[in-house]
């Protein structure tokens, strides 16, 4: 690029999860074009071990925590002032060109929205869930008209997650904001097919080499519904004895799980591997990636599943759609609909000559639609655009 741009990249984080690490892949990505990225984060639980993650891969952060008079009522006009008296100079004091914040859900991310407008710093937003539509009261509404004047462009994840922020947020929105839609990328270099990594993964997980194994990568929280998928194994597990079932990632629902499990006697067949840097290298061990959530705003696990030749299987809700619409590789399934789940699940654990066509077009849809260089160029030509 032409010109060299301080980016600070933002976001309320609650937990690790698909935002967190979509920030730092595009820190790095900015970085490698030559500007100047950082990530400003907000401590939240488990993130002591990303930041040491962040550390060893030299992507700059700073802690950045202001008092979110926007999404949180309590004490709103109190917190107000004292993010503009002693948090709006952060934005100038990292001598920011640009500030990024990025939405998680439909009430995050107004204070730092309204921060950087007050810094005179120009944002852009990235969204990445299909928001719940609702109404802002007036305290809200005057914030983000404020704030959205100083918002140059949106790029939301999915098609689902764009349209639904236009709808939510169309009237704070000036007439010249650049729309866009920029998918999660997948490194198609590093998640790959690989009997290999299968193999060692079984063995070091102590599974069988030739066993049914499902699992999900992702939080162990309330959106992504674990314990729907437990109550659907426990149902497949009468029918298939040696079926396994593997958690690739950690929450507040782990110790919930933990428990259930437990109580329907599934503890040898089920395991948690908590929060893996490395997540293509244990994708392989999987027969079928299943992804239950009730909301996404693109699943970007389901997308490493495909490229990694694991067939896909996910409940058919904005984001997840969006992936799996006319796809070869994966099945959508009726959200609330758990016996036709379990019976889709049933069909393709029968049915190995199904799940092999699928698993060899997971790689090439991944290729056309979600590779790492057809993501970066978008995200390159939108950063220029505004820098």
């Amino acid at each position: 690029m032409a010109y060299t741009k301080k980016i600070l990249l933002t976001s309320l984080s609650g937990q690790l999860g698909g935002l967190e690490l979509r920030l730092r892949d595009e820190a790095r990505f900015l970085n490698n074009l030559g500007h100047s990225a950082e990530l400003a984060i907000n401590p939240f639980p488990e993130i002591y071990p990303w930041v040491e993650h962040l550390k060893q891969e030299g992507i700059p952060f700073h802690f950045f925590d202001p008092p979110p008079f926007f999404e949180e009522w309590r004490w709103r006009r109190f917190n107000k002032l004292r993010a503009y008296l002693f948090h709006r100079q952060f934005y100038k004091q990292r001598k920011a060109d640009l500030v990024h914040v990025a939405l998680a859900w439909t009430e995050t991310g107004g204070t730092r929205l309204w921060l950087a407008h007050k810094a005179n710093i120009p944002t852009v937003i990235s969204v990445h869930n299909a928001f719940p539509y609702g109404e802002f009261t007036s305290w809200h509404q005057n914030i983000l008209f404020e704030s959205f004047q100083s918002v140059k462009a949106v790029y939301a994840v999915s098609d689902s997650a764009l349209d639904h922020f236009v709808k939510i947020f169309s009237r704070f929105l000036k007439n010249d904001t650049r729309l866009e839609i920029i998918y999660n990328p997948v490194d198609i270099h590093k998640f790959q097919p690989s009997e290999q990594a299968g193999r060692m993964g079984r063995v070091q997980l102590g599974m069988p080499e030739h066993a049914i194994v499902l699992g999900v990568v992702g939080r162990l929280d309330e959106q992504k519904r674990p314990e729907l998928f437990i109550d659907v194994f426990a149902a497949l597990k009468l029918e298939f004895p040696d079926l396994f079932l593997l958690f690739i990632g950690q929450g507040n629902l782990e110790a919930q799980c933990r428990k259930k499990v437990t109580n329907l006697g599934l503890e040898r067949s089920v395991q948690f591997t908590g929060f893996q840097r490395d997540v293509q290298n244990i994708l392989p061990v999987l027969n079928l990636h299943v992804l239950l959530s009730s909301l996404e705003g693109f699943g970007i696990a389901t997308a490493e599943a495909m490229a990694c030749g694991v067939p896909v299987i996910a409940t058919d809700v904005p984001g997840s759609r969006d992936i799996l619409r006319n796809s070869h590789a994966g099945v959508l399934v009726p959200k609330d609909d758990f016996h036709q789940i379990v019976e889709c699940l049933r069909n393709l654990i029968v049915d190995e000559k199904k799940r092999n066509f699928m698993a060899q077009q997971g790689p090439i849809e991944v290729k056309q639609r979600f590779s790492s260089e057809i993501i970066g160029k978008k995200l390159e030509n939108f950063y220029q655009n505004i820098l």
